[in-house]
C-alpha cells in the first residue's frame, strides 16, 4: 500500500528546499517557488523567479566542473563521489496530485497542468483504447511522467558513473549518466545526464583569526537533465508531451528522526510544443528495508498503476 502522510511529505519537500536555495540556479520570488537554471526565452520564469549565474571568469559556487567535484581533481567517478548513496528500494508517497496518480483521471481532468490550446485539444480527442490498440500503452511511463506514479524504485550502481532507475509499475528502466551518454535514437526514457551539486563551503570566522574553509559538506543533490525524447503523455487522460520536452530534476536525500529516508525529486519539465509555461512536479519516495513488496506489473493506460 502506498504511504499518504502529507505532514511527513511537506517536512520532506521544506529540507529539500532549504538545502536547494543554496545550490546556483535557484532563488526564491514571493510565491517562494523555487528556479532550476535560468528563465525562460523572453524574460523571467512564471512567479518572478530569476536564475543563478556564474561568477565572472568561473563556475558557480557548488556547480561540478568538468572533471569531476568542485575542487577535485582526476576524471568523473560517479560512484565514488556521491554526495548520498540513493541506492536501495524506495516507494512513492502519494499525496501531491493523489486523485490524478492514484485514480486515472476522467476526460478534462487537466488541472494543475499548464497544457495549450493545442494539447487540450489533443486530450479532448485522445482516446486510451486507440493507444493500447496502436502498442502505445507505455506512452504514460516516459521519464517526465514515470516518477509520478505510484510506484516502487529499485536503484543501483550499475557501473561507477551510471545509475540504473528501475520501476515496478510500468517495468521501465532508467540510466542516469556521469559521462556523456552515446548518441543514440529518441526514447520512452531519453538521455539523462547526471552530476553531484554540492553547496558552497561554508567558511569558519572563528578560532584560528582568519577564515578558513569547513569541511567540504556531506549533502547536496544530485541534478539531471533528460533530452532525446520519444513524444508521450504526462497523464493517463491524454495530456501529451512532445519529443521536445527537456526534464530537468533535482535528487536529493533526506533523514528524519525516527521516520526513515525520503528521496525527493524536484522536478521541471519544458516543452514549447504543448506547455505554455513550466510544469512542476516533486514527487517524494520512501526507503524500503528490502524488495518484497516489489510487484513488477506491465504498462496500463486503464488502471492507475
Amino acid at each position: 500500500m502506498f504511504e499518504q502522510h502529507r505532514s511527513i511529505q511537506l517536512s520532506v519537500t521544506s529540507l529539500a528546499l532549504l538545502v536547494c536555495m543554496t545550490l546556483p540556479g535557484w532563488s526564491l520570488s514571493a510565491s517562494a517557488q523555487p528556479a532550476f537554471g535560468g528563465p525562460p526565452p523572453g524574460g523571467m520564469s512564471p512567479g518572478g523567479m530569476a536564475p543563478g549565474g556564474a561568477p565572472p571568469g568561473g563556475m558557480p559556487p557548488g556547480r561540478m566542473p568538468p572533471g569531476g567535484m568542485p575542487g577535485a581533481s582526476g576524471p568523473v567517478n560517479g560512484k565514488a563521489q556521491a554526495l548520498f548513496d540513493p541506492s536501495g528500494d524506495w516507494v512513492a508517497l502519494v499525496t501531491q496530485d493523489w486523485r490524478y496518480r492514484m485514480v486515472v483521471p476522467g476526460p478534462g481532468q487537466y488541472s494543475g497542468i499548464p497544457l495549450n490550446l493545442a494539447a487540450k485539444q489533443f486530450a479532448d480527442n485522445w482516446k486510451a483504447a486507440d493507444y493500447t490498440a496502436a502498442g502505445k500503452a507505455c506512452a504514460a511511463y516516459g521519464a517526465p511522467a514515470l516518477m509520478m506514479a505510484p510506484t516502487r524504485l529499485r536503484i543501483s550502481w550499475q557501473d561507477d558513473n551510471t545509475l540504473r532507475v528501475e520501476t515496478d509499475a510500468g517495468q521501465q528502466t532508467r540510466l542516469l549518466h556521469f559521462r556523456d551518454p552515446a548518441p543514440g535514437a529518441a526514447s520512452l526514457q531519453g538521455d539523462s545526464k547526471a552530476q553531484w551539486l554540492a553547496p558552497p563551503l561554508v567558511m569558519n570566522f572563528g578560532g584560528g583569526g582568519g577564515p578558513s574553509a569547513a569541511p567540504a559538506p556531506k549533502y547536496g543533490v544530485l541534478r539531471v537533465s533528460t533530452n532525446n525524447l520519444q513524444a508521450g503523455l504526462l497523464r493517463k487522460n491524454g495530456v501529451p508531451y512532445s519529443d521536445k520536452t527537456i526534464l530537468q530534476e533535482d535528487w536529493m536525500l533526506n533523514s528524519l528522526p525516527g521516520a526513515g529516508e525520503y528521496l525527493t525529486i524536484s522536478a521541471i519539465i519544458k516543452d514549447p510544443e504543448y506547455l505554455r509555461a513550466d510544469y512542476y512536479v516533486a514527487p517524494v519516495f520512501v526507503r524500503e528495508s528490502d524488495a518484497s513488496k516489489w510487484q513488477p506489473a506491465p504498462c496500463t493506460l486503464t488502471a492507475a498503476r
